[in-house]
């Protein structure tokens, strides 16, 4: 199924001017930061910016929504079917990676590659406050466990570390707008980097441009250090056949301190190749996993 839509999709792409791709890039990021301001600003007002609600707001009557994963009043697992039915995995995940950056960016959505499992399509875990969001997905979800059920992600979502919705509650169906993404993401040959927007995660920090970039638009430093999401490492090495002046740097220092900016913002004015790392060990969300042991000729799914 993903190998068909792949292959049209790099027909597709062939098609189009690099020029064109690269404006149409740039757009794309100015256009989600757009409207994740607004999305911002509605949800500081307790308004959902889809609805136009109250984010408290439950119906049946209505259709359903995604600030229903806030649990509003009377919520119950069958409603969260119906979001995850109605918005499938792309518009549901960017949903719940937006809110949880709202309170605290990067730290509350934890995506890391090395801590998921390495069979399986994705694997990660967002929280916002009370709430924790996980999806999964292996290469079984995705053949619809042998053309049994449609191709589908597994998702859960606990209340207090309790499990409210669980991961074996429910098979959610990928729509064409997922499918087409997945096949863009894991089965075309495109040269592709995803950028890390509004919902972007621990992973992103994990990226040496991605920092960089952070870094020189408007990331801010912690006055006190132990009060600091996370730190960074900085090193500054000189170019082949200069040198570093170490007045230069103290001034740097300065300069970062009365601007209330990490060093390495204006550690970059000084020439040398500057390379920012994320200091390991940090704090953050662990990832809700799905494991299977067979009991009694059974298969149990068991979450942590």
């Amino acid at each position: 199924m993903l190998e068909q839509k792949a292959k049209e999709i790099e027909a597709f792409w062939g098609t189009l001017d690099p020029q064109f791709i690269n404006e149409q890039n740039i757009a794309e990021a100015k256009r989600a930061a757009n409207d994740f301001e607004n999305f911002k600003k509605a949800f500081n007002k307790n308004i959902c910016s889809l609805c136009g609600k109250p984010l408290k707001t439950f119906s049946t009557t209505e259709p359903p929504c995604l600030h229903w994963l806030l649990r509003p009043k009377k919520v119950k697992k069958q409603h969260i079917k119906k979001v995850l039915e109605h918005f499938g995995y792309e518009r549901t995940e960017a949903y719940v990676r937006w809110v949880a950056n709202i309170e605290k960016p990067f730290l509350n959505i934890n995506d890391l590659k090395e801590e998921q499992n390495p069979k399986a399509l994705f694997q990660h875990s967002v929280v916002y406050k009370h709430i924790k969001w996980s999806f999964s997905c292996v290469p079984s979800d995705l053949a619809g466990h042998s053309g049994k059920q449609p191709p589908h992600f597994h998702f859960q979502m606990s209340l207090d570390e309790r499990p409210f919705f669980k991961f074996s509650d429910f098979h959610a169906p990928f729509n064409d707008h997922d499918l087409f993404m997945l096949a863009l993401k894991y089965k075309t040959n495109i040269p592709k980097k995803f950028i890390a927007g509004p919902g972007a995660g621990l992973q992103a920090l994990t990226d040496e441009e991605t920092l960089a970039s952070l870094v020189k638009n408007g990331l801010k430093a912690s006055a006190n250090e132990d009060d600091a999401d996370f730190h960074m490492n900085t090193l500054l090495v000189a170019s082949e056949g200069g040198s570093i002046d170490g007045e230069e740097v103290h001034a740097a220092i300065l300069r970062a301190q009365e601007k209330g900016v990490p060093v390495a913002a204006e550690l970059g004015e000084i020439e040398g190749h500057m390379t920012t790392i994320l200091e390991k060990n940090i704090p953050h969300v662990e990832i809700s996993k799905r494991s299977e042991t067979k009991r009694s000729g059974m298969k149990t799914e068991k979450t942590t």
